[in-house]
């Protein structure tokens, strides 16, 4: 890597008036001509600033920290790329730290988003009912960091949000089941406290209530893990009390619905002839898949690109003002559900 000392060297200067230069703060020390000097060998050389250097010394680094729960979900890595193509716009880098849906990890990155003087952090973290993920927040604001929250937030909470109705979306899709004939629909949930979660099975339960229907064939998925022993365990239980439903609305995500459709066609259950399934966020695997899933659409790409801009106009400000931005969520009709007449 390239130096302020080779730079000096070539340039017959000291380290002291190169530095000067490249920072733009000459002060009348050093010539404009020289300026330019400087920067023509810095150029020729591809000098890169430390950036580590830069922060110890106390500078101030157009940084935004970022925390997803899972990168390997395809719904964060949409959604990380509204972030980052919107800070690459306004001229702020990202940072991403990955949680693995922990509170640990969550805490050792805001001690790194901290350390490394970022003006703002936009989380998408456990966000349970718990206390743990709010003294972490807390943490960050004390910091003077601009916090704000993506997707995983509670509904009424202060941080600013954005997210869309999560509520709203699962009782609409229950309504859309309803209207292609359904009657006995079942709900594949979380087997923890998640709020988004949490709210989107209180969306369903309160359609399948306005709608006469039964309710109560609610199957839970016991880890985090949307794949793996876990998914399969749930899409087993649904497989073996299959006369229950003719439908099923899986919330916790399309990864966990397309691993249960993989599962159930190993073992002779057609889709949707013998059993209709909706799944949640409409990441891209739902159109190559066979069949391709229909889902309720969650605008990843501009919920991210959103929150960035809500971010840095936050930053601007100097202020955390509470504020919510809900995105609109939509059904898109594929092919996982029959139509009973």
């Amino acid at each position: 890597m390239t130096t302020l000392k080779d730079i000096a060297r070539i340039a017959g200067v000291s380290v002291a008036t190169v530095s000067l230069a490249l920072n733009g703060k000459p002060e009348g020390r050093v010539s404009a001509e020289m300026v330019n000097k400087i920067e023509e060998i810095a150029k020729k050389l591809n000098y890169q600033p430390d950036v580590n250097a830069q922060r110890l010394k106390g500078k101030k680094m157009p940084l935004v920290g970022l925390l997803v729960p899972n990168i390997t979900n395809p719904f964060y890595s949409e959604m990380t790329k509204g972030i980052m193509d919107a800070g690459r716009q306004l001229g702020y880098h990202v940072v991403l730290f990955n949680a693995d849906n922990s509170h640990e990890s969550e805490a050792v990155a805001a001690e790194a988003f901290i350390s490394m003087k970022v003006a703002g952090a936009i989380i998408c973290g456990i966000c349970d009912p718990g206390a743990e993920e709010e003294r972490i927040l807390e943490t960050l604001s004390k910091a003077g960091i601009r916090v704000l929250m993506i997707d995983r937030s509670e509904w009424d909470g202060h941080w600013p949000r954005v997210m869309i109705d999560n509520f709203q979306a699962a009782y609409d899709s229950v309504k859309y089941l309803y209207r292609q004939g359904h009657r006995k629909i079942a709900l594949i949930a979380a087997g923890w406290d998640l709020n988004i979660l949490n709210n989107r099975e209180t969306g369903y339960k309160k359609a399948m209530e306005d709608l006469g229907l039964d309710s109560s064939f609610i199957y839970r998925i016991p880890t985090y893990q949307l794949t793996g022993a876990g998914a399969e365990a749930v899409a087993k239980e649904v497989m073996s009390n299959l006369d229950r439903q003719t439908a099923v609305l899986v919330i916790p995500g399309d990864t966990l619905a397309i691993e249960c459709i993989l599962y159930w066609k190993s073992h002779g259950i057609r889709i949707p002839e013998d059993l209709s399934v909706v799944g949640f966020d409409n990441i891209y695997m739902c159109q190559v898949m066979d069949p391709p899933l229909t889902t309720v659409d969650q605008p990843k790409y501009e919920m991210g690109k959103g929150a960035m801009e809500l971010l840095v106009q936050l930053i601007d400000q100097g202020s955390g003002q509470s504020c919510r931005q809900v995105y609109a969520h939509k059904i898109v009709e594929r092919s996982t559900v029959k139509k009973i007449d």
